[in-house]
């Protein structure tokens, strides 16, 4: 999650310095190229900029993990969105040019910690079969094999006496 942040925060980084001049010079193969880059992150599940009344690239994960690109103006789910806007400085004016909405990939963080949990799981159990068989052959040579060389001196002392 952590790792997640950080490169959300980084997109974000990005985008602020890199999309405005991109908006104010009406670039827009570059504003797609930069947001397709910015969405090939595992951890960014969509990407929509817009000028503020037009979306100038809109771009979602599937379930597959394949980018599809639709025109869409907003994300059906508001959770693991991060909003803001674009300002472009020219001659120390401060403008908004637009507005971009990250989504996380929160599949992604699911699928990670569903492998972790497996792992630590199949580990346990590895750990539990290996912890009973070292117990079962401390067993059997401390406890079962002392009590069955008794056992058969026990019956040789008893065949000697019976014989007697």
């Amino acid at each position: 999650m952590t790792r997640m942040n950080e490169q959300i925060t980084m997109a974000k980084l990005r985008a602020s310095t890199v999309l405005p001049s991109l908006i104010w010079n009406f670039a827009s193969d570059s504003i797609r190229d930069f947001s397709k880059a910015e969405l090939r992150s595992e951890f960014i599940n969509g990407i929509i900029v817009s000028d503020g009344s037009e979306t100038l690239f809109s771009g979602i994960k599937n379930e597959d993990n394949a980018v599809v690109f639709d025109q869409a103006n907003e994300f059906e789910e508001q959770q693991g969105l991060m909003l803001f806007d674009l300002v472009h400085v020219e001659n120390e004016e401060r403008t908004i040019v637009g507005h971009v909405t990250i989504r996380e990939n929160k599949r992604y963080i699911d699928e990670r910690l569903n492998q972790v949990l497996w792992q630590q799981i199949l580990q346990s159990v590895a750990y539990c079969i290996v912890l009973f068989a070292l117990i079962w052959a401390l067993i059997s040579r401390l406890v079962l094999l002392p009590i069955v060389a008794l056992n058969k001196r026990l019956n040789s002392i008893t065949r000697e006496i019976s014989q007697r």
